[in-house]
């Protein structure tokens, strides 16, 4: 019931239905979207959310309302999604070897790239506006014709907020104007309650937060979700890059919005210097410039701890892991056309479910030596890309390296990675090598070792891991992580789930191009498809089937016995 089309399932056909059934566990801040094509980043997504029967003891107490408190992240685009894909890839041509910086600019390139704090790059479409719960407001509009989204709470209360990031492209910095947050869980899992100023999330993932109802004098409160881009000069926010935010409004005891009030105070924002220092959770990178105001110190996600242990049968045995249990991945652009990839190859959807019409049917479409570089002369460099965990790992600890090193093309960028079927445990965060001086990052990490190009999976440098790398059973347990830029994410997770799952990068035009893959998982055990599961597929006939059909009524269609008979096979190539 993972709902992955030409995957776990056909896609959903127009004009039918098709109904899911599934436990209703883990609790917590989950959401549905679309995987067809760039169907979720033009709005065919919503929360999913999961409440507990009880809330664990030690947590502080909250009015949890769902349907009041939860918050839906978008960058929203004037133009159709899959029209600006296409946009991208005609205005950077995708110049082979070629920094992006350096591409001649042609009349449809209308994006300047811009930076996050590290100096990796943001985003491959342009900026418009962003979006909360389906309302915000672009630059050029005034306050008074925005609409906006609001959210209520009571003077003295606390409150749970759900974030949930659906955006296509951009991590937004969240925070509310005049208010802590008392950050608790995240993809699903309570953690140890921390007080920050703002919390980094991105696309796919899931953060909930309390807010104390506990300001005075105003009404009004601005909610900021910024987008990390700074001048890739600078490593500054410049006045251009003031207007990359979506907003909404925190209202307390029943006021409604007062956008004379919001426009005078939307120019104000938090003051963060080096004696009012901000904190910040989920930083995709190892720390702020020093005297910036910001600081990630203790905040990373592995350094986040879940509130309620893991029990013992239910946590990765860490050091029991081996070279047959690892797999490791690199998110990158070093392919053969400067397009997204996995250790190399673009992912293409396979013309059959494997997880309803069998393993078999797409033997012909799989990558083929994945222990080498993709080879352009077979083809081998764009294909259905599958890893299995074969059935000898039932029950054993599985590791998951995620990089993300760009070896030859000169720039990085960092990913947010979903695996579906798990969650995960963070057992370890790696970064990319750093000026000292600006803080820019300047190399790739030197704990793994890749080919140049990198077009194969890496290895650990001289084939040993980190020391460092551990688990406990508070570790963090999430479903979509942040791979910083230049850097790498360990994750563990033990082998329990039978299935065909999808592994990929969440933003969303880097997906479309192929950075994605499959993890075929105990293949053995996987069960049958329910009784009349729609097929897909392939079809093809002969010419004399063709006549056979053709004359079985009893009729003739006038054909002279010189006649030709002209057939063609269409195929179609569905992208994801």
């Amino acid at each position: 019931m993972d709902g992955v089309g030409y995957i776990t399932q056909c896609p959903i056909e127009a004009g039918t239905s098709f109904r899911y059934i599934f436990k209703a566990t883990p609790t917590g801040t989950f959401w549905y979207h679309s995987h067809s094509g760039p169907q979720r980043t033009d709005g065919l997504f919503g929360a999913l959310i999961v409440k507990e029967n009880e809330i664990p003891e030690g947590l502080p107490s909250f009015i949890d309302l769902p349907g009041n408190h939860t918050l839906s992240l978008l960058d929203w685009q004037r133009e159709a999604s899959l029209d600006l894909f296409v946009q991208i890839h005609s205005s950077l041509g995708y110049y082979e070897g070629t920094n992006v910086d350096q591409v001649p600019t042609t009349n449809n390139q209308i994006y300047e790239n811009t930076c996050s704090a590290d100096g990796a790059e943001v985003g491959p479409v342009p900026y418009w506006s962003g979006i909360i719960n389906g309302k915000g407001k672009h630059k050029d509009i005034d306050f008074s014709q925005a609409s906006l989204s609001s959210f209520n709470v009571e003077s003295g209360e606390t409150y749970r907020f759900r974030l949930i990031g659906a955006q296509g492209n951009y991590a937004y910095r969240f925070s509310i104007d005049g208010h802590n947050l008392l950050l608790v869980g995240t993809d699903g899992y309570f953690i140890q309650p921390v007080e920050v100023d703002y919390i980094i999330i991105h696309t796919g993932e899931r953060y909930d937060f309390l807010l104390t109802a506990d300001q005075t004098g105003k009404t009004n409160y601005i909610i900021r979700a910024e987008t990390l881009e700074v001048n890739c000069d600078t490593l500054e926010r410049d006045g251009g890059l003031e207007t990359n935010d979506a907003i909404a409004v925190l209202l307390y005891d029943d006021s409604s919005i007062d956008k004379a009030v919001i426009q005078a105070n939307y120019g104000t924002k938090r003051l963060c210097d080096t004696e009012n220092v901000c904190k910040v959770a989920n930083c995709p990178f190892e720390n702020y410039l020093t005297g910036s105001g910001y600081d990630c110190s203790n905040l990373h996600v592995d350094e986040l701890q879940l509130f309620v242990a893991t029990p013992g049968n239910e946590l990765p045995k860490s050091k029991a892991v081996n070279i047959n249990s690892t797999w490791f991945f690199n998110f990158g652009f070093d392919s053969a056309e400067f397009t997204s990839t996995v250790n190399g190859r673009n992912f293409i959807l396979p013309s059959t479910s494997p997880q309803t019409q069998g393993y078999k049917q797409i033997d012909s479409e799989l990558c083929k030596d994945l222990s080498d570089e993709c080879n352009l002369d077979e083809d081998d460099c764009t294909c259905v890309h599958t890893i299995n965990i074969e059935s000898g790992l039932s029950g054993k600890t599985i590791r998951f390296v995620f990089s993300s090193l760009n070896i030859t093309e000169g720039f990085s960028f960092a990913h947010p990675i979903h695996l579906h079927g798990h969650s995960f445990h963070v057992v370890k965060v790696g970064y990319g090598s750093y000026n000292a001086s600006n803080n820019r990052v300047n190399g790739s990490t030197p704990d793994i070792s890749c080919g140049t190009p990198c077009r194969k999976a890496p290895t650990w440098t001289g084939n040993t891991a980190p020391k460092d790398i551990s688990i406990t059973d508070k570790t963090i347990y999430k479903d979509t992580v942040i791979v910083p830029a230049g850097g790498y994410v360990v994750i563990d997770f033990i082998a329990d789930n039978p299935g065909y799952w999808f592994l990929h990068c969440h933003i969303e035009s880097h997906q479309l191009e192929g950075m994605a893959l499959v993890i075929n998982e105990l293949e053995s055990q996987q069960n049958s498809p329910p009784a009349g599961m729609p097929l897909c597929g392939n079809f093809s006939w002969s010419v004399e089937n063709f006549k056979e059909k053709l004359y079985s009524s009893g009729g003739r269609v006038g054909f002279q016995a010189w006649e030709i008979i002209l057939f063609a096979v269409f195929s179609m190539i569905a992208g994801n």
